[in-house]
């Protein structure tokens, strides 16, 4: 796994403002049932039994956007049905949208995390209700490896061509609203929460950041927050895989940190921010202790929260950047966002 030095913010960057979010999260926030893309009419196998609830990993979504299907996996807990069916207006099941990290896939969090049991632990345990998890895939490409592919990194890629992926608008626009449609889920932010590790932490925060109102609760585990001397420092190769398509192919150095970089840097987005506005999600940060490369970054996300005046729940414990640290993080970062269903 490729670690890179911890962000510090540019908190110097702009106060005040606040990102404006695109029409199509402002038309999910007020009408939750806008209809999306149609989800997989095929019937795959029947669902896999997990503890009390269902486990489906051969979902999809069929995305306009970028011409194909997304693949997804569901848990949904004991008593529903893993059929897909129409959502209401007021509301569904509580809904935790999990993303996965660098080189991985929608059945990571499942077969290396185990989250299902630590779910259903936590339910049992009445720390959280009975909820779904909805694991998107972030390949460019699902019907190749993770490991070697360029990365998403949750966001479009710069520019507006032909090839341009724009995940960030598929899971915004299609994703999100059609997964719930088709399954009764969330339909409301304190019904709706993101999570995710290290690429898909930042995914989680920025989603949050970006699109305020429409999450509940957001969490970032090990998130993926650098320093601009890491960027600016990288090898190429490195580059162009995690940051190429984001944010310019080919640069180096300085030319690395346009505007268009600032602009998605986590704690710049948090102090350009109005407070009342952060103020609409509340937030978890998690890290390893041991995890050198990513803790300074979750540190200074806190420090940029505090300048705001807005609070976080932190929680450090031992760990190293991985799923011994992963799997075992889940359990508090379940109880922040049963705290937000309940």
């Amino acid at each position: 796994m490729v670690k890179f030095p911890a962000r510090r913010s540019l908190l110097t960057a702009g106060t005040g403002g606040s990102l404006a979010a695109v029409a199509a999260a402002i038309l999910l926030r007020d009408h939750p049932g806008a209809p999306g893309p149609a989800p997989s009419s095929t019937q795959p196998a029947a669902s896999a039994s997990a503890g009390t609830g269902s486990l489906r990993t051969d979902l999809t979504v069929r995305s306009r956007l970028l011409g194909r299907d997304v693949p997804y996996s569901l848990y949904l807990p004991a008593g529903v049905s893993s059929v897909p069916r129409r959502g209401g207006q007021d509301g569904g099941i509580p809904v935790l949208f999990l993303l996965h990290g660098v080189s991985g896939k929608h059945t990571d969090w499942v077969a290396k995390g185990g989250i299902v049991p630590t779910l259903e632990r936590a339910v049992a345990a009445g720390r959280i209700p009975p909820c779904a998890l909805v694991m998107p895939d972030a390949r460019r490409d699902p019907g190749k490896p993770g490991g070697g592919q360029d990365e998403t990194f949750y966001i479009n890629d710069a520019g507006s061509g032909p090839d341009a992926l724009r995940y960030e608008d598929m899971f915004i626009e299609e994703f999100v609203p059609t997964v719930e449609q088709a399954h009764g889920l969330g339909g409301r932010a304190d019904n709706r929460a993101v999570a995710g590790l290290s690429i898909g932490g930042y995914g989680a925060l920025w989603y949050a950041l970006r699109y305020q109102g429409l999450f509940g609760a957001a969490a970032g585990l090990s998130t993926a927050h650098f320093t601009d001397e890491g960027y600016r420092a990288m090898p190429m190769e490195e580059w162009n895989r995690f940051f190429g398509h984001a944010f310019g192919r080919d640069r180096a150095g300085s030319a690395r940190l346009t505007d268009r970089f600032i602009d998605h840097d986590l704690a710049v987005v948090i102090g350009r921010t109005e407070p009342a506005r952060l103020r609409r999600t509340r937030w978890y940060l998690g890290c390893g202790t041991e995890d050198t490369n990513f803790l300074p970054g979750t540190e200074d996300l806190r420090t940029a929260f505090a300048a705001r005046g807005v609070n976080t729940e932190a929680v450090l414990q031992p760990g190293i950047h991985g799923w011994s640290y992963w799997s075992v993080a889940a359990e508090p970062m379940l109880d922040f966002v049963g705290r937000e269903f309940s």
